[in-house]
């Protein structure tokens, strides 16, 4: 039962990050567009969506990371927990999701056959 709770405040959590940064709603834009090994099937590239052009990507990203270099906690329900032990593995969930959710923002840039423009992600981010 713990284990669901903390899963749950871990997901809650999680969102609340993606959602401060503009990710949430990005997320499964950039899940549908990860080329699949074997998927030829091109759609429009990522660049030329609104949601997802270079510069919105590249304000978002900054505001992630941003984000996970702050110490600002999202959900006051993550701060309440005192046992030291859940209070880690809530952590531990929460940067795993993120990065995760990293993982494919990547990867979704990186794919040539869905962003035609990823340079200016990868350099607009890092500046």
């Amino acid at each position: 039962m713990i284990d669901n709770h903390l899963r749950v405040l871990v997901e809650k959590e999680v969102d609340t990050i993606l959602s401060r940064c503009n990710l949430s709603e990005k997320m499964p834009h950039l899940r549908n567009s990860i080329h699949k090994d074997g998927d030829d099937e091109v759609g429009t590239p990522l660049a030329e969506l609104e949601d997802t052009s270079p510069a919105v990507i590249s304000e978002c990203l900054k505001a992630l990371l941003g984000l996970i270099l702050g110490s600002e906690i999202s959900l006051p329900e993550f701060e309440q927990i005192q046992v030291p032990k859940l209070h880690s593995e809530a952590s531990i969930g929460v940067a795993r999701s993120l990065g995760e959710a990293y993982e494919l923002i990547y990867k979704a840039i990186m794919d040539p056959k869905k962003w035609e423009s990823r340079s200016q992600v990868v350099g607009k981010a890092s500046s």
